[in-house]
């Protein structure tokens, strides 16, 4: 049984692998030398050192070949619809992997933004002040550099000991001219719409931070029917409520005792 079952990850895999190689626009060789590259050595800080890894057959002027030609639009007025076309191949490819819930009735995302400093980077376009926690008293927790918008699957559970990894359905950088939470309606809107594995008929899940409990982004995502949306509150966060109508008439000063 375990042999027939690995068996099956092997095929899925290879499928999943010739998913993404026949999705590429341009230099797919490459391109599957680069991601092996990337799984083989995750603590790599340069390309050359992508360059050096058994997985990249092929020379150092490949490698940036193919990162600098990945996506070519057509024609600049087409670039956002061709791009847009491109995540949803994408998606359909991730499809596969995404099982249908079994011990929970919803499928479950969550939304985050990642900061990626690079104040080292002066020729790097469109870099931006991002936030990054810093240890020193009194230092503000600020860099520059990009930060992306990341939104994942959170599968299953199926046992204590096989907890399973998060899968990416989307990650965006957030350029200068707009903001995370923008990105993130964006993402989640995509996702759902064009991921042939969320049926509109099923629930969905999405949990962010306290970053995300503003009313432009729940507003924006309160059309979607089938998502529901949790968030954490800011701990400035204040709420109001109704005050209660009390026919008793207030004999004394000032306002009535509030009753617990």
């Amino acid at each position: 049984m375990s042999t027939i079952f690995c068996k099956d990850q092997v095929s899925q895999f290879q499928q999943f692998r010739q998913d993404i190689y026949a999705n590429f626009p341009n230099n797919r060789d490459s391109l599957m030398d680069l991601l092996d590259a990337l799984s083989g050595n995750i603590t790599a800080q340069t390309p050359v050192e992508l360059c050096e890894h058994p997985s990249f057959r092929r020379g150092r002027g490949a490698l940036y070949k193919a990162i600098k030609q990945f996506f070519v639009p057509s024609n600049p007025n087409a670039a956002v619809t061709e791009r847009k076309q491109f995540q949803k191949s994408l998606l359909k490819a991730i499809s596969p992997l995404i099982k249908a819930p079994t011990t929970r009735n919803f499928h479950l995302f969550g939304l985050d933004t990642t900061p990626i400093p690079r104040p080292f980077s002066p020729t790097l376009p469109d870099r931006t002040y991002i936030h990054q926690p810093n240890t020193i008293k009194g230092n503000k927790p600020i860099n520059i550099g990009h930060q992306y918008s990341l939104l994942s699957f959170l599968p299953e559970s199926e046992g204590i000991q096989n907890i399973p990894w998060s899968i990416p359905l989307s990650t965006q950088r957030v350029r200068s001219n707009t903001n995370s939470i923008a990105v993130g309606v964006d993402q989640v809107d995509t996702t759902l719409h064009d991921c042939p594995a969320f049926e509109k008929e099923q629930l969905s899940v999405l949990v962010a931070d306290s970053y995300y409990s503003q009313r432009q982004f729940l507003d924006a995502l309160s059309s979607q029917s089938n998502l529901v949306l949790i968030t954490r509150v800011r701990s400035n966060r204040v709420f109001y409520r109704q005050p209660s109508i009390n026919e008793e008439t207030n004999s004394g000063r000032g306002h009535r005792r509030r009753q617990r």
